[in-house]
């Protein structure tokens, strides 16, 4: 049971590899890069529409991407655990561990 989480986890972990590849998440870091460079430039608030408008897609970016540093992380830690518990036999925290597991791929 354990050793069926771990490939489920690992298959998740390659999911979400691909999902940001398709996302383009390099270009999205990128653009924060760029935005964040406009906003110190004394003349941004030249325009503030269009500096409303970049500040909200500055935090929007920044938004998707925490996300997806926290769905990793959180992924992460979960094989972690599954692996502690392969090591140890522990049948309870692999309950808790497919619970998990199942609140991520719903």
């Amino acid at each position: 049971m354990i050793r069926e989480l771990i490939d489920q986890i690992k298959s998740l972990q390659e999911k979400i590899a691909a999902t940001k590849r398709l996302i383009d998440f390099s270009k999205i870091n990128q653009e924060v890069k760029v935005i964040e460079k406009k906003m110190v430039s004394p003349r941004f608030w030249d325009e503030p529409a269009n500096a409303r408008k970049q500040s909200q897609l500055l935090e929007e970016l920044k938004e998707e991407k925490d996300n997806w540093q926290k769905i990793e992380k959180d992924v992460q830690e979960l094989l972690g655990m599954a692996q502690l518990a392969e090591q140890g036999s522990d049948e309870e925290l692999a309950k808790d561990i497919g619970k998990k597991l199942r609140e991520f791929v719903s």
